[in-house]
């Protein structure tokens, strides 16, 4: 995925303000890839904590 598709996939889950935003689009992809994958991650813990 493009780092700017990654961005608004997080931003998505998590409500970036401007400032966020600013910091992740001057990472890395690969910083942003990791960002995704812990918040995608945190996303699924709390769905399965809402399931039990």
């Amino acid at each position: 995925m493009s780092k700017q598709t990654l961005i608004a996939l997080i931003d998505i889950m998590q409500g970036l303000s401007k400032e966020e935003l600013k910091i992740l689009n001057e990472k890395t992809v690969e910083e942003v890839e990791t960002i995704y994958i812990n918040v995608y991650q945190e996303q699924n813990d709390e769905q399965i904590e809402i399931a039990y």
